[in-house]
């Protein structure tokens, strides 16, 4: 089948056009031209996944070119998720709609999540925030369960297991040093220092991740519960005893008791760390607003969590989830760029 064009924006830096391509089936597949930059050419199946490569700049500054009939409504509410500012949005209504009159744009405000929770945002003083992968992947860590991920190239149930530390500790401690070298340059991006500025002004009471990157730690957020554990850190499996990077890279056993060293993860089959979970739990029930930030829920017991929260609850992720429906704001965009947008907005309405 030839490509077909499913939307084209002139940016302020470039002329951006996403394509996809249809097998006999109907199935899509998309990809990103870039003008003078080129094409990229890496794929995707879901045309949510291709738009967030469009993502670089506020979408109220992209000129609408052209738009595919069969995507008019989609690209439109991707679009409302995406503005902070309804009033910029005319001319992607008219790209959208063309033939349909153009309304107040105020009526769109009720449907423009950014800058609602943004208000919501302003008022509060015990929000608690919820991240997962995708809050990892735009400084560069690669996600588990994509179709780029570590899982799709490793079987973690061979190397992620206390089985694997005691049977075939070589692998073990390879695959773990691999990724302890891989988070050497990685840096918080944008959004870790949004939350970590909120906790400081006394909007976000504490963080809780499934990530154990450390990355929250890093861009300075106070309070921080590790939900499974974190890379940055090694101890004893036997005593528990603390111990060095270094000793657990090179090998090295338990200075104390001779026993194996791991990073401080939650290996599968393990029980998750209590202590940690109470004080997420405790204070996400007790938050008045819950931010869930970059994970598709998929995993139990941390697809409970949001269900704990008696509050308002909104989830910014990459994707659509199967919890959607359940949030009170749903914003499918790039999370960094979304975080400064609301940081932005919050600070105009002080």
């Amino acid at each position: 089948m030839a490509a077909e064009t499913l939307l084209q924006v002139k940016g302020p830096k470039e002329l951006i056009t996403l394509s996809g391509e249809r097998d006999r089936g109907g199935t899509w597949r998309w990809w990103v031209d870039r003008g003078e930059k080129g094409e990229e050419r890496r794929e995707w199946d879901d045309w949510l996944d291709a738009l967030l490569a469009m993502d670089e700049d506020p979408w109220e500054e992209y000129e609408p070119i052209a738009v595919h009939p069969d995507f008019r409504s989609k690209i439109w509410g991707a679009v409302l998720q995406r503005a902070a500012d309804p009033a910029g949005l005319v001319p992607w209504f008219r790209a959208c709609f063309p033939e349909d009159p153009v309304p107040d744009p105020r009526s769109w405000e009720e449907k423009c999540p950014l800058p609602r929770l943004a208000e919501e945002i302003r008022k509060v003083r015990d929000a608690v925030v919820l991240t997962g992968a995708g809050m990892s992947t735009e400084s560069g860590i690669p996600d588990f369960r994509s179709s780029t991920g570590l899982w799709r190239k490793i079987d973690p149930r061979r190397v992620a297991t206390v089985e694997a530390m005691e049977t075939d500790p070589d692998l073990f401690r390879r695959f773990y040093g691999e990724r302890l070298r891989n988070l050497e340059d990685v840096r918080p991006h944008a959004g870790h220092y949004v939350l970590a500025e909120w906790a400081k002004q006394g909007i976000v009471r504490a963080v809780a991740t499934q990530n154990v990157d450390g990355l929250h730690h890093k861009a300075g957020s106070p309070e921080v519960y590790e939900l499974h554990g974190t890379l940055r850190t090694v101890r004893c499996h036997r005593c528990g005893s603390p111990a060095e990077l270094e000793d657990f890279l090179e090998g090295r056993s338990c200075g104390l008791c001779g026993g194996p060293l791991r990073p401080n993860v939650v290996l599968f089959g393990e029980l998750l760390p209590e202590e940690e979970w109470d004080r997420a739990i405790r204070a996400i029930r007790e938050s008045s607003l819950l931010l869930v930030i970059g994970t598709s829920l998929e995993v139990y017991p941390v697809n409970q969590l949001p269900m704990l929260s008696t509050g308002r609850k909104a989830i910014i992720n990459g994707s659509a989830t199967e919890w959607d429906h359940r949030f009170h704001h749903v914003i499918h965009a790039r999370i960094g760029k979304t975080l400064l947008k609301l940081d932005r907005l919050v600070k105009e309405m002080k």
